[in-house]
C-alpha cells in the first residue's frame, strides 16, 4: 500500500482499518485484555515496592491469547536479559503489557472522539480535531504489533507449527536488541504513560539508564549485526561505514573524494 510516498496518511489509513476492525473477534478480544493487563501491571508495581520488579513469569499468562502471543518469548527474553543484569526495571512481560494497554486505550478514545462529532463534521474531526490521535492509534499499534512478533521469533511461534525456539546462543543476541526496541517505544511515549498512571515515577526515572545498559551491551557486537543484514559492500557509501577519520582530515564539502571511496 502507498500513500504518494507520505508515511502519515499511511498512518491514517491504519487507524482508519482498525476502527472498522474493533469488533472482529480476534481485535476485541485483544482490546478487552488491554484492562486486565493494567490491572496485572498495577499489582507488579505495588508488589515491587522497593524491591526488584518481578520477572516475566508473573502476570504472563493473563493476555497471552487476545495480546498476541508472545508470552513464551516474553520469558526466553528474561532470561537472557537477567543473566545479563539488563531485565529491571522493566522486564519484556511488563513492556508487553504497556504496549498493548496504549494501543487499547488510544483506539478507544479515538472511537469514542469520532463517534461525538456533529452531523457532517467527520472529516473535520478527523484530519483536524484528532489527528494527533489518529497517529497515536496507528503507531500504537504497529509498535506492539512488532514487538509481539519480535517476542514470537525468540519464543519459535513465528516459524509455523514446527517451529523452534531460538537457540540460547540466538537468544542471548537477539533479546537486547528486542528489549531495545521495547524500552524505547515506551521512552518516547514516556509522559503518557505517566499521565495515565500505568508506570510509576519510581520506575520510569530509571527507565533511560536501563536502556543505556542494553545499548553499551549490545556494542560490542554492533559490527556483527549490521553484518548479518547482508548489505552488499558496494552499496555501503556512507563515510561513517567506513574510515571515517580520514574522510573528516580536511573540508570536502561533504563529497566522497579519494580512491578508497570509489571502489
Amino acid at each position: 500500500m502507498t500513500a504518494e510516498g507520505d508515511n502519515r496518511v499511511l498512518m491514517q489509513k491504519v487507524s482508519k482499518e482498525l476502527l472498522s476492525m474493533m469488533q472482529v473477534p480476534s481485535v476485541a478480544a485483544r482490546l478487552a485484555s488491554a484492562e486486565t493487563a493494567a490491572s496485572q501491571l498495577a499489582a507488579r508495581f505495588a508488589a515491587a515496592s522497593g524491591a526488584p520488579l518481578p520477572g516475566a513469569a508473573a502476570g504472563a499468562g493473563g493476555t497471552q491469547a487476545a495480546g498476541g502471543g508472545g508470552a513464551g518469548g516474553a520469558a526466553a527474553a528474561a532470561v537472557a536479559l537477567g543473566a545479563a543484569g539488563l531485565g529491571e526495571p522493566l522486564c519484556m512481560d511488563a513492556v508487553r503489557k504497556l504496549l498493548l494497554v496504549r494501543e487499547a486505550r488510544l483506539l478507544r478514545a479515538l472511537a469514542l472522539a469520532m463517534r461525538a462529532a456533529p452531523p457532517g463534521g467527520s472529516f473535520d474531526e478527523w484530519m483536524k480535531a484528532q489527528s494527533d490521535q489518529v497517529q497515536g492509534a496507528a503507531k500504537a499499534y504497529a509498535e506492539r504489533e512488532v514487538f509481539d512478533a519480535c517476542l514470537r521469533a525468540l519464543d519459535g511461534a513465528g516459524a509455523g507449527a514446527g517451529g523452534a525456539a531460538a537457540q540460547p546462543a540466538v537468544a542471548e543476541l537477539l533479546a537486547p536488541l528486542v528489549a531495545l526496541f521495547g524500552l524505547s517505544c515506551v521512552e518516547n511515549d514516556l509522559a503518557w504513560f505517566l499521565s495515565m498512571e500505568l508506570l510509576p515515577p519510581k520506575v520510569a526515572r530509571l527507565l533511560p539508564s536501563q536502556i543505556r545498559r542494553v545499548v553499551a551491551a549490545l556494542a560490542p557486537r554492533a559490527p556483527s549485526l549490521a553484518a548479518a543484514l547482508g548489505v552488499p559492500a558496494h552499496l555501503v557509501m556512507a563515510p561513517i561505514a567506513g574510515d571515517w577519520e580520514h574522510y573528516n582530515r580536511y573540508n570536502n564539502e561533504g563529497e566522497l573524494v579519494g580512491e578508497q571511496f570509489r571502489e
